[in-house]
């Protein structure tokens, strides 16, 4: 597992291979909180996705610093951006 700053770095610059890591070891968290909340696979991959792009939005506007593992900070945005589709 990398750092939070790794990741962060990442997204911003696109590195597949960095990016492959946190899909495998985010998404699986994300899809069993959204299938046990009335959703699907695909709302699933569709929050994952936004959440990824909304991180790395804002990261290039403004380099906040996580204070938390970065997969946890993701956990929590794909858990509020679902939240928000219900």
């Amino acid at each position: 597992m990398g750092t939070t700053t790794h990741f962060l770095n990442a997204l911003v610059q696109g590195d597949s291979k960095s990016i492959r890591v946190i899909y495998d070891s985010c998404f699986p968290f994300v899809r069993k909180f959204v299938l046990q909340n009335s959703g699907k696979l695909e709302d699933a991959e569709d929050i994952f996705q936004k959440a990824l792009l909304q991180i790395t939005v804002r990261y290039k506007k403004e380099q906040f610093e996580i204070k938390t593992t970065f997969e946890a900070y993701l956990y929590s945005v794909c858990k509020n951006l679902w939240r928000r589709e219900l």
